[in-house]
């Protein structure tokens, strides 16, 4: 049983994508009931099929069962998404209600080797603005209904996202008469389609297509420095190597910003190796920008990082970078100035950008000093780990909270738990004891 939305199915001999048109079907894998069924048909003549046809049908079970792995990567290798011309055949104009979201999630850990998965979309439909969600147009189904169809990498789906809900899913496609008997990924070349299949629907609902908003989003391919991949032994071993976990966190933050069921990440060395395998390039970083230039290593990396910006030559955007520095190296906060190589580094960033803000800054100190520079393409932002919650709200979330701990404070509950971030002071030393 699968449970669509609000209704509830019953389906049974359920299938992996079908390769070409809902008439030529190749199933995947055929159920007892569904062979067996074929034993309990009637021949031309009215009369049912004799027990020596159902002893070859009941052979031919036995067969398929034999070969079933085989049937089964057969498939799997071929798989392939329906496309427009067998869409056309599926949906008539009366029955949008047969496509199915499937909502999963874009990063999944393999059981067998523990490496998480990345999976995405070639093409996905982005609802900006749906004033009745309520009344969608198509129905969900559970990812672990269908699971079979996500078994393999798929480089063809196409998904939809409401922004309001954060919510993706892969569009799955039923047959016409509503029945889960054979299901499909759809596949890319179906996007306007559905798009004109729904803004159908909006103008039939709501009399008007302005109350439907929605962008198809082609997949791309970005090259990052400071990505925060997903786990893997390797990946795992060497982050255990790296003691200065916050890395981590703002790294988090800024792959977070970024559509995972949209976009797909590589390395920025790969990326300059190869300019045309990636349509942008984002950077993630710190605290690369040092007063000092007695710090050959920030140095240095501020010019790789301009290096891969001009090799790469992509749009590019910056985020969180800020100033290192000691308070005693603080002059006259109005004329701090950034040094003429790092000025380089945003102006060459902002060459490749037709947006007037294409680098966000830790803070007011960094963007006075870019200013001061000559560079006008700064935003001060903060840390990136300051988005690692999309709540657009969260400043409220926050003071709520606050408020909250606060009726404690006044009230009569004598017990509170209370975290306190401390330097990394030895245990019981000095220093530890002075800020305890």
């Amino acid at each position: 049983n699968g449970h669509l939305g609000t209704r509830q199915k019953s389906y049974e001999n359920l299938t992996i994508p079908s390769i070409g048109t809902h008439n030529q079907q190749l199933w995947c894998w055929l159920s007892p009931s569904c062979i067996l069924s074929l034993s309990k048909m009637k021949s031309s003549g009215g009369e049912r099929r004799s027990l020596k046809f159902k002893n070859y049908v009941v052979g031919a079970f036995l067969i398929i069962l034999s070969f079933q792995q085989f049937l089964m990567k057969s498939c799997i290798s071929e798989k392939s998404s329906i496309g427009v011309n067998s869409l056309e055949g599926f949906m008539g104009p009366d029955n949008v209600a047969s496509l199915i979201v499937v909502p999963f999630d874009a990063y999944s850990m393999r059981d067998d080797d523990n490496i998480m998965k990345h999976q995405n979309c070639k093409k996905t439909i982005i609802i900006r603005k749906l004033p009745d969600w309520t009344d969608k147009p198509f129905v969900e189904i559970n990812y672990s209904d269908v699971k079979d169809l996500f078994s393999e990498q798929n480089e063809d789906m196409l998904c939809l996202q409401v922004a309001s809900t954060a919510t993706v899913g892969a569009i799955v496609l039923a047959s016409s008469n509503h029945k889960m008997d054979g299901v499909s990924l759809l596949g890319s070349d179906s996007a306007e389609l559905v798009a004109r299949k729904l803004e159908g629907w909006s103008l039939e609902k709501n009399k008007s297509r302005n109350d439907l908003q929605l962008d198809i989003v082609e997949h791309k391919t970005i090259a990052m420095i400071g990505w925060y991949e997903p786990p893997s032994p390797e990946v795992v071993a060497k982050r255990q190597k790296n003691d200065n976990t916050g890395n981590f966190v703002w790294a988090y933050g800024a792959t977070r910003m970024i559509n995972p069921y949209t976009t797909s990440f590589i390395k920025a060395e790969e990326g300059a190796k190869d300019p045309g395998s990636a349509s942008a390039l984002v950077i993630a970083n710190a605290n690369s920008l040092e007063l000092s230039t007695k710090n050959s290593i920030s140095h240095e990396r501020v010019k790789w990082m301009t290096t891969l910006v001009q090799k790469i030559d992509k749009p590019t955007i910056l985020l969180g970078i800020g100033i290192q520095a000691k308070f005693e190296e603080f002059e006259e906060i109005k004329s701090m100035k950034l040094h003429e190589h790092q000025a380089l580094l945003f102006n060459e960033i902002g060459k490749r950008n037709q947006a007037s803000k294409s680098a966000s800054v830790r803070g007011d100190f960094t963007h006075v000093a870019a200013t001061n520079a000559g560079v006008n393409n700064t935003i001060s932002l903060g840390c990136p780990s300051l988005t690692i919650s999309h709540t657009s709200n969260l400043g409220n979330v926050l003071k709520k909270k606050w408020n909250a701990i606060e009726s404690l404070l006044t009230s009569n509950q004598t017990y509170l738990e209370i975290g306190i971030t401390l330097p990394a002071f030895r245990l019981g030393g000095p220093n530890y004891e002075k800020v305890v």
